[in-house]
C-alpha cells in the first residue's frame, strides 16, 4: 500500500467520523501520515476532519497518537477554528486539555474565538475567552521553564510559506537572561565543588579539628585518615 493510499483512506476515516475505523487504522502502528494535508481539500489534515465532525474521541485518539495540535490548513485555521466554527465546545476542551494553541490567527486575522463569535456560538465563545488566557500562560511558564521548546506546537512549514512570524511568548531577552542567570550558577557550583575540603585529621584520632566540631561530629574521611597514620607509626 503506497504513501498517498494510506493518506487517502486515514482522512476518508476522519471526514465520515468512524471512531471505531479510526482505531483499526492507528492500531497498525503506520503513522506517518498522521499529519498530512489533503491539497484537493485546502490543506485540511485528519485532525482538522475530526474536529469539524465534532468527534473529541477521535480528536483525542489522534493527539495520543501524536498528532500536531497546531496543524494549519491553507487559510491558517488550526483545529480550533474548526471546532469553533461547528461550536464543537467539547472538541475545544479535548484540544486545549492536550495543550493545543487555542488563539492562533489565520489569513485574515481571526482567532478561534473570533470565529465562533461570528457564527454565534455564545458557549464556545465564553470557553474560548478563558481558554486563550490559559494557553498564553501556559505556554509562557512551560518555555520559561524548559518544558516546552519555542514555537513546538506551531505549523512552521505553513508560516515560512506564507510569511507568517510565529508567535513569541519568552522575548529574546528573558531567554538571555535565563541562559546568564544558568550558566552563573553552573559556575559558582563548580567553584563550590572545588574548594570543598574536609579538615585535616588531629594526631589524636578523635579529637575535633576546630571549636565547631565535638567528637561525634569529627568527619568520617578525617577518621580514616587518622588510621592510617597510626597504623604507618606501629610499622
Amino acid at each position: 500500500m503506497t504513501q498517498e493510499t494510506r493518506l487517502s483512506e486515514l482522512l476518508e476515516v476522519c471526514a465520515a467520523g468512524d471512531s471505531d475505523l479510526l482505531e483499526e487504522k492507528l492500531a497498525t502502528g503506520r503513522l506517518d501520515v498522521i499529519n498530512y494535508k489533503d491539497p484537493d481539500w485546502n490543506e485540511r489534515a485528519p485532525l482538522h476532519w475530526c474536529c469539524i465532525k465534532g468527534k473529541s474521541d477521535m480528536t483525542r485518539c489522534l493527539l495520543e497518537k501524536g498528532a500536531h495540535p497546531g496543524v494549519r490548513s491553507s487559510t491558517g485555521w488550526t483545529p480550533a477554528h474548526f471546532a469553533a466554527e461547528g461550536g464543537r465546545t467539547h472538541v475545544l476542551r479535548t484540544l486545549h486539555n492536550f495543550k493545543a494553541p487555542m488563539n492562533r490567527k489565520d489569513l485574515y486575522g481571526d482567532t478561534p474565538k473570533r470565529i465562533a463569535e461570528i457564527y454565534g456560538h455564545k458557549e464556545s465563545t465564553e470557553f474560548l475567552v478563558l481558554a486563550e488566557a490559559e494557553y498564553r500562560e501556559r505556554r509562557r511558564k512551560a518555555e520559561l521553564c524548559g518544558d516546552a521548546e519555542p514555537y513546538d506546537d506551531e505549523d512552521l512549514d505553513w508560516c515560512y510559506r506564507n510569511n507568517v512570524t510565529p508567535e513569541i511568548f519568552v522575548s529574546e531577552d528573558e531567554l538571555a537572561e535565563i541562559n546568564s542567570t544558568t550558566t552563573s550558577v553552573s559556575g559558582s557550583l563548580q567553584s563550590l565543588q572545588k574548594s570543598r575540603h574536609y579538615p585535616k585529621a588531629s594526631s589524636r584520632r578523635g579529637t575535633p579539628t576546630s571549636g565547631r566540631h565535638s567528637r561525634s561530629s569529627t568527619p568520617l574521611g578525617g577518621r580514616r585518615k587518622s588510621r592510617r597514620v597510626s597504623k604507618t607509626a606501629k610499622k
